[in-house]
């Protein structure tokens, strides 16, 4: 996540290649968090929902604003139900149920 908010996924040569468009000149303190229901969610400092896979609610493992994941990092859901991997493609996917294993 990029220090303006934006949560930006780039290709190997730098090239942006989504983004969630929720940057903000004034340099808010969003954060990105997976909920215990696979929701990924960017929520202000008051957690309001700026942006969010699904209209859902939100409250576990959070990247901060000027944070990033590289190949193979992960964001873990708290009950660890869920995980969303950044992938060596680009694909940042979140995947459901047991059999991966980290922090």
């Amino acid at each position: 996540m990029q220090y303006d908010g934006n949560l930006v996924i780039y290709n190997q040569a730098g090239t942006v290649i989504w983004a969630s468009n929720t940057w903000r000149a004034d340099n808010p303190t969003y954060h990105l968090s997976l909920s215990n229901q696979g929701i990924l969610t960017i929520a202000d400092q008051d957690n309001h929902s700026v942006w969010s896979s699904t209209n859902g609610k939100f409250s576990n493992w959070i990247l901060s604003c000027g944070s990033g994941l590289r190949n193979g990092e992960f964001l873990k859901s708290q009950n660890g139900y869920f995980i969303g991997i950044m992938q060596e493609d680009g694909n940042f996917v979140i995947y459901r149920g047991g059999g991966m294993s980290g922090p």
